[in-house]
């Protein structure tokens, strides 16, 4: 598997940046600094959804990656 087919998809409902993994749990400082970089969403603590979840840094949109295909499930705008 080469880097480039590992890239995740741009958002397709702002198209403003890729969507990133969403990860729940207590956050360590190393995640904090990945978040404040856009590489990863803070999900909480709480796990919400299942499965592979990702979303939006820019407008909040979080979904599932289903076959490579985007399916939302929360639209932050």
């Amino acid at each position: 598997m080469t880097a480039k087919s590992r890239e995740l998809p741009t958002c397709p409902e702002c198209w403003e940046s890729p969507l990133v993994p969403v990860i729940y749990g207590m956050a360590t400082s190393e995640l904090g600094e990945a978040a404040d970089r856009g590489e990863v969403i803070l999900g909480g603590c709480e796990v919400v959804y299942r499965g592979k979840v990702v979303g939006c840094a820019a407008c909040d949109t979080m979904g599932f990656l289903r076959r490579g295909r985007f399916i939302p499930v929360y639209s932050g705008e």
